[in-house]
């Protein structure tokens, strides 16, 4: 059986390939435009056929479709509902994995999901009691999800496409992703280098992958289809982000934050909102010249993200107004200062007096020296 949904007719069909025979049924909404099409995907398991939309999920049953459940989920006793917020949802696509069905929510208020804000949400739904439940509470940051289409391959991973257009849409790049639905972790691929075709879908089958897509010189009235393999899928690589060079005196060093080792985007049940790699993340550098050094933490806790400066024996995070302290060797000795200044980062490069500098929104300077005033 191929079941799809009809958006002009707002109706499931069920195509029996083995006589071609088809059979529709009314849909409880209506799919009155894109935006609606958006939110609705279906996805069949063990004979129970499940259209998730309009805030709901309904089911195939005695030839009518209807509700089971709201799509809502609990997570450390905090409610998350999306039944009366289903106009605050961008996309909802359904996956059908390894007798479960993952469902990615696209969100425009990130207040919706718990523990902690997100845009994208992934959800498991156990097709025989009927629950929602969530593993993973955030991503790798390195590699948002986005999509323009995505499938299962097995093994818990799913497959992304998202496309780019260059300036009046003459060509189209098409970038691959594969992200693990038990941890999160975002992998990007690589760019598939076709720009002559639009609008592109994913196809698996029997191992083998394939994109199809509209050909963009016979747009509507030609398809094109490429094959591609996968290779490596099952490597679990270590994650860093914030990657830049560090002067000090006259020494070199690369700076890092380590986001995960590898990459677990799952609850950490000692923390209230975060996951276990946000919980592990470490701030890490090696020193590059004039000798080579060995990798090595600022500190054992974690301090900040985004970029960071330097200025003598001091290191400054302009992005969350933080100052420390630092040891002869560049490690961290402590925490001396934590401003509410902060936004554009302005290097010291003038005046050694000076020991970091910082601008608020409105743009008015803060210089703080040796005294930190």
């Amino acid at each position: 059986m191929v079941y799809f949904i009809d958006r002009y007719e707002s109706k499931l069909v069920k195509l029996d390939t083995s006589n071609l025979i088809a059979d529709a049924y009314d849909l409880p909404f209506q799919i009155s435009d894109d935006r609606v099409a958006r939110r609705t995907s279906i996805a069949a398991m063990n004979d129970k056929v499940f259209i998730f939309g309009n805030g709901k999920v309904y089911m195939l049953y005695n030839n009518s479709i209807d509700v089971i459940k709201d799509i809502s989920y609990t997570f450390n006793s905090q409610i998350a509902d999306y039944s009366s917020d289903w106009c605050e949802i961008w996309t909802c696509s359904a996956l059908k994995g390894d007798g479960i069905i993952y469902l990615i929510i696209n969100t425009y208020d990130w207040n919706i999901p718990k523990p902690q804000r997100t845009d994208y949400d992934i959800l498991e739904f156990n097709p025989n009691n009927y629950q929602f439940s969530k593993r993973i509470i955030e991503t790798s940051e390195d590699e948002k999800i986005g999509f323009s289409d995505i499938i299962y391959i097995g093994n818990n991973k799913a497959l992304m496409i998202n496309t780019n257009s260059t300036a009046f849409q003459k060509n189209y790049f098409h970038y691959l992703k594969m992200i693990n639905l038990t941890n999160g972790d975002i992998n990007y691929l690589g760019n598939l280098k076709l720009t002559n075709i639009f609008r592109p879908s994913l196809l698996a089958v029997n191992n083998s992958y394939y994109v199809i897509g509209e050909n963009l010189e016979y747009r509507n009235y030609h398809s094109d289809c490429y094959n591609f393999s996968l290779n490596n899928t099952n490597i679990n690589l270590k994650k860093v982000d914030y990657i830049q060079f560090i002067k000090r005196e006259n020494e070199l060093y690369i700076s890092w934050l380590l986001t995960g080792n590898p990459f677990d985007g799952t609850w950490e049940p000692s923390s209230t909102k975060y996951s276990k790699s946000y919980m592990n993340r470490k701030n890490q550098f090696l020193k590059i010249y004039p000798s080579k050094g060995n990798i090595t933490n600022f500190s054992d806790s974690y301090l900040s993200k985004y970029q960071i400066n330097t200025s003598s024996n001091y290191l400054t995070f302009p992005n969350y107004g933080k100052i420390f302290s630092l040891k002869s060797d560049f490690t961290v000795n402590s925490l001396v200062q934590e401003v509410q200044y902060q936004g554009s980062i302005v290097s010291n490069i003038f005046n050694t007096d000076i020991k970091a500098v910082f601008a608020d929104w409105s743009n008015n300077i803060f210089l703080f020296g040796d005294n930190f005033t």
